[in-house]
């Protein structure tokens, strides 16, 4: 019985911060590679850091559609009790957009990823299946992007567990940051092609982007102050994507150089084009990542700056009573009580640590196209501090999902599912 509860405490993880997790370490092996490219030579153990990051990326989102599934399987046999507790945990955990949408993201930072270790000369058609992946990816990241706006327009209020908006256009900025990587691998025809598409997407995703993050800032603004660790990852949200816009149009215009400043590009892009496209993208992408650099320096600084509510004055002889009843109870109930609180703070503990994972790596990845455009010795070193503070983060999720899979064995199912 402990063995099927541990087993479904671990299933009750699997919702679209397993997949935000698997996007991070795609990205952070994505994000080596450009810190790389950037002047710093990577040493064997940063190489093989990005590698493994990569392939447990990919094995986490290859798993997350069984687990899923299991998941399912296992709260339609638990019976309706644990439907009604599955509901909650949607609810609180996302939705199966946010679980689409972070898959999508996952998967196109993956192939970039590939991409940025693909040998064209040993593996020539390596790239040509990447791209023709990229396509499909990119298409329903575009299609997300461009239904965020009527979805959050036709919501109504109260009408169940709100989307996450800011995640639906991440997948289309992501889509252009990863079709710079693979366009890296291609000849210079395909490449121009698929820079043109990329184009195409990284406009459908900025105007969501931007306006989203807009209004996650307005509601964590607007919303009581929660604690320290979840005002962190609330008011680091809207770095991702506005960093990921940014390393994106960077990306684009390193590669928009090469592919359109070469004599067998097509006739439809003169030479000019690529070097207005290089100038335009080293600018625009200065101006992102500013932005994204001071708010990500101003989550933090806000969330040391916290302060508590005043607390409330404290009736005696209520407090008097509250100690009888508190004495009366027996050890037991004491004991599942700190139990099933220790859970809730460790499934907190997992939610909190993957949802800042994406930021600080989308912020990374453009402060080293930063330090690679405009040989920044600065953006340099605070390229490694931030990818210092992500592989730290990389470390803790999975520590503390593990522990918290572990330690929800002890207490009754329904706690840790409205836990996660």
């Amino acid at each position: 019985m402990g063995r099927r509860v541990r087993v479904g405490a671990a299933l009750a993880l699997a919702d679209e911060r397993w997949v935000e997790l698997a996007a991070a370490l795609g990205g952070y092996a994505v994000a080596w590679q450009a810190y790389g490219q950037a002047g710093a030579g990577l040493g064997a153990r940063a190489q093989q850091w990005a590698a493994g990051a990569a392939w447990a990326g990919a094995a986490l989102l290859a798993a997350f559609p069984a687990a899923r599934a299991a998941r399912a399987l296992a709260r339609a046999r638990a019976g309706p009790a644990a439907a009604g507790s599955e509901a909650a945990g949607s609810e609180a955990g996302g939705s199966a957009l946010g679980a689409l949408a972070w898959a999508l993201a996952a998967a196109l930072t993956a192939a970039g990823a590939a991409a940025g270790g693909v040998d064209v000369t040993r593996a020539p058609l390596a790239a040509e299946l990447l791209a023709g992946a990229w396509r499909p990816c990119a298409g329903a990241a575009v299609v997300l992007a461009v239904l965020a706006g009527p979805m959050f327009a036709a919501r109504r209020a109260g009408s169940g567990a709100e989307p996450p908006w800011l995640a639906l256009a991440l997948p289309a900025a992501a889509a252009a940051a990863a079709a710079a990587d693979l366009a890296a691998a291609l000849d210079a025809r395909a490449a121009a092609a698929l820079l043109g598409r990329a184009y195409a997407v990284w406009g459908a995703a900025a105007v969501p982007a931007l306006g989203f993050a807009a209004l996650h800032v307005r509601r964590a603004c607007a919303a009581e102050p929660p604690s320290r660790l979840r005002l962190a990852a609330l008011l680091l949200a809207p770095a991702a994507p506005v960093a990921q816009l940014a390393a994106g149009i960077m990306a684009l215009g390193i590669q928009a150089r090469r592919a359109w400043s070469d004599p067998a590009a097509p006739a439809t892009a003169p030479l000019l084009v690529g070097e207005l496209a290089a100038a335009a993208g080293a600018v625009l992408g200065l101006l992102l990542w500013a932005a994204a650099a001071a708010w990500f320096a101003s989550a933090h600084v806000l969330v040391l700056l916290r302060t508590r509510p005043p607390p409330e004055p404290i009736d005696l002889a209520a407090a008097a009573e509250s100690d009888r009843d508190r004495d009366r109870d027996s050890a037991s109930a004491s004991a599942s009580a700190s139990d099933a609180a220790r859970c809730t703070w460790l499934c907190a503990g997992w939610t909190v640590a993957c949802s800042m994972t994406y930021p600080v790596m989308s912020l990374a990845l453009a402060t080293s196209y930063v330090a690679r455009i405009w040989a920044s010795p600065s953006a340099l070193a605070c390229a490694r501090l931030l990818l210092a503070y992500l592989t730290v983060l990389l470390l803790v999720a999975p520590a503390v999902g593990t522990l918290a899979s572990a330690g929800a064995a002890i207490i009754p199912p329904s706690l840790y599912s409205n836990a996660a």
